[in-house]
């Protein structure tokens, strides 16, 4: 299945929706969809989701990198 991340997070979003409304009787509408909880669109989401996933796979490297040198040391 072949959808963006905004997809993914709408679906995610939908699902957790529709159980909240199953478990407390509400409507759909009482709940907006979660970019709009976020204040954000779609395109500002994807592109914090970039930047963050770049920092964070940076950061893996370094520790990969790290924990290579001290098995070569000990």
């Amino acid at each position: 299945m072949d959808i963006s991340f905004v997809e993914q997070l709408e679906l995610l979003d939908a699902l957790a929706r529709r159980e909240r409304i199953e478990q407390s009787g509400g409507t759909s509408s009482a709940f907006p969809p979660v970019l709009e909880r976020l204040g954000v669109t779609a395109s500002q989401w994807e592109h914090a989701v970039t930047v963050t996933s770049r920092r964070f796979a940076r950061e893996l490297d370094i520790m990969a990198m790290m924990f290579a040198e001290a098995r070569r040391r000990s």
